[in-house]
């Protein structure tokens, strides 16, 4: 009873294995046919996407002491704005991978990359810390996306034997920013 259970278990992974989304193995809809130029162009747009993220993550960090002069709060109330971000970076994967395999990566991310600038943009010109705070949440919701979506969108137009290079590069970019801000 257990080999017939390990039986079906393979017949339904090797048919997971083999569905596709294309009609052939020259099917320019097949993101592993594209040309080099476009596999590192992409490459290149979602590690930006990455180091914009990670950068506004981070930059905050060295101005947390203005943010409590300016509405005269505590080091700990001023350094909130930074943990809400990340908590929206947390936040935000639990919507955004879900609706990345629904709706696709790309639309994730040309949708969710303007309405992060907006709630950066939100931050930036905040009058009050109530009005920080909420900004700062949502920017790292629809920032996370850069991040959490960047790897398999590159292992989705990468041979096995070719992602290292691709991967190596994207993984470096955000640690860059974190510590460029």
């Amino acid at each position: 009873m257990v080999g017939k259970k390990v039986v079906e278990y393979d017949l339904f992974v090797q048919d997971i294995a083999h569905a596709k989304d294309w009609y052939g193995p020259d099917d320019p809809g097949n993101p592993r046919n594209w040309s080099l130029a476009r596999a590192v162009t992409s490459t290149a747009a979602v590690s930006f996407l990455a180091f914009v993220s990670t950068l506004a993550a981070s930059i905050y960090s060295p101005g947390h002491e203005q943010v409590q002069q300016e509405f005269n709060v505590s080091s700990t109330v001023a350094i909130l704005p930074l943990s809400l971000f990340n908590l929206g970076m947390a936040c935000g994967p639990l919507a955004g991978a879900p609706l990345s395999e629904t709706f696709g990566r790309k639309v994730l991310f040309l949708s969710t990359t303007p309405i992060f600038a907006l709630f950066i943009l939100g931050s930036g010109f905040a009058g009050s810390l109530p009005t920080l705070l909420v900004c700062r949440f949502f920017a790292g919701v629809f920032a996370s996306p850069a991040i959490s979506n960047a790897s398999a969108t590159i292992t989705d137009y990468s041979a096995a034997r070719y992602r290292a290079v691709p991967l190596a590069f994207y993984y470096a970019i955000p640690f860059c920013a974190a510590v460029l801000a």
